[in-house]
């Protein structure tokens, strides 16, 4: 099954079948990247299966196996970074799993690991804006990011750091809306809740 299927369940509601598909997709990408383990877009893709489940798993309350599906994306991504630092989606998926894993220890009331989760996620994703300034998921995925960074540094009574959050989220909203208004309808709404 292929993990396109478990979003399109997961988007229908149909959480049960959407983790049925992503455990098939996991098993079936796992078995590809051990067959042929110098085809990195094998363990990419496996990584990225594993953040889609994390995410569902999260969502659906299953603290523990979200959390160890993050850790697993988390370690194949840090190793492809370490065989090509160049390449884009590595850096990118492996933000995507410190995002992860920074909603879930927020939601399990872990501010200092949530906490260094951001700021792991949050350098990744500068880095790429930065250097990849045609790219504007890069700049959409940090300024979620930010808003999230500053949401958690709000409930914890870090008035001046959550500004400072709020405020690059804005910013990168408003950069998004202005010169890219057809990449995110949600950075629209998004500016609109947290000006």
């Amino acid at each position: 099954m292929p993990p396109n299927l478990g979003l399109l369940q997961k988007s229908a509601g149909d959480t049960v079948r959407a983790l049925e598909s992503y455990m098939e997709a996991v098993k079936i990408r796992k078995s590809l990247m051990e067959k042929h383990p110098n085809v990195l877009e094998y363990h990419h893709l496996l990584a990225n299966t594993l953040n889609n489940l994390g995410d569902l798993q999260r969502e659906n309350g299953d603290t523990v196996m979200a959390e160890a599906s993050y850790k697993k994306a988390q370690d194949i991504y840090e190793k492809l970074v370490n065989l090509d630092s160049e390449a884009q989606k590595y850096q990118n998926g492996l933000a995507a799993s410190y995002m992860g894993l920074g909603i879930l220890k927020q939601n399990t009331d872990d501010a200092v690991e949530a906490n260094k989760y951001y700021v792991n996620a949050v350098g990744i994703l500068n880095d790429l804006a930065k250097n990849h300034p045609d790219m504007p998921k890069y700049k959409n995925y940090l300024a979620f990011t930010q808003n999230n960074w500053g949401n958690l540094q709000s409930d914890g009574n870090n008035v001046v750091e959550a500004q400072a959050s709020y405020s690059n989220a804005v910013k990168l909203f408003e950069t998004l809306v202005i010169k890219h208004p057809n990449c995110n309808t949600k950075a629209v709404w998004h500016l609109a809740i947290t000006t």
